[in-house]
């Protein structure tokens, strides 16, 4: 059995780990999942207003419809996670390792990715108006919507496309 706790003084008792887990409908308003290990889980339709996921062990997470309105993921590791059909206005990604998530049709106006990793994340059925991308960094592989220009929100392109190829036999003629 865990227990997550919120700042609300709500208890949410999950059986078995979080890790893998599939958590349907959970009210977490205000959870405490610092440092959490979250690897595989799978959140559907929570309620998990200002929950702080900061430095979470998030790879490949499914928050699916879920409440994440000023939610903290401060240098949370979310690569390969989705964030599908919720909201998350306000939310806090600082420092966030994101490489290959998906967020698709997500609510992330004033959002902050400063700082991020956005290397190959698919970012192309975001609403992009109100982001804060300051200092996050993408690379040409990384999915924008249609007609966006990421540096001129503060985003910093790193490597070039020649980086990006995968040599299936041997290396490239000279």
């Amino acid at each position: 059995m865990t227990r997550i706790v919120c700042e609300t003084g709500e208890v949410v008792d999950v059986v078995g780990r979080l890790e893998g887990a599939h958590l349907n409908e959970l009210r977490l308003h205000r959870a405490i999942l610092e440092r959490a290990i979250l690897v595989g889980t799978t959140f559907r339709a929570c309620e998990a207003r200002s929950a702080t996921f900061a430095l979470a062990a998030a790879e490949g997470v499914r928050f699916l419809g879920c409440s994440l309105v000023l939610a903290k993921f401060h240098a949370a590791d979310l690569r390969k996670s989705r964030i599908e059909g919720g909201d998350a206005a306000h939310s806090d990604f600082t420092g966030a390792n994101l490489a290959g998530a998906v967020l698709r049709d997500v609510r992330l106006d004033g959002a902050s990715f400063r700082g991020c990793n956005l290397d190959t994340a698919d970012l192309s059925g975001v609403q992009m108006d109100g982001l804060v991308l300051e200092g996050a960094v993408y690379t040409p592989l990384t999915l924008w919507p249609t007609g966006f220009d990421p540096t001129t929100s503060g985003a910093v392109l790193v490597g070039d496309r020649k980086d990006q190829f995968l040599f299936l036999e041997g290396e490239p003629s000279a």
